[in-house]
């Protein structure tokens, strides 16, 4: 899957001035990529 992630976007709109910062970590953790990203073995 070559498309942006939920936090990606996300991110995107936070500088973008469009969404509180606070309020969307509420919803969507904004270290969910770390969170879920897989090591290589």
């Amino acid at each position: 899957m070559k498309g942006i992630s939920r936090v990606e976007h996300l991110l995107r709109r936070i500088n973008e001035g469009l969404v509180d910062p606070l309020e969307a970590d509420r919803i969507i953790p904004l270290d969910e990529d770390e969170r879920l990203s897989i090591d290589d073995v």
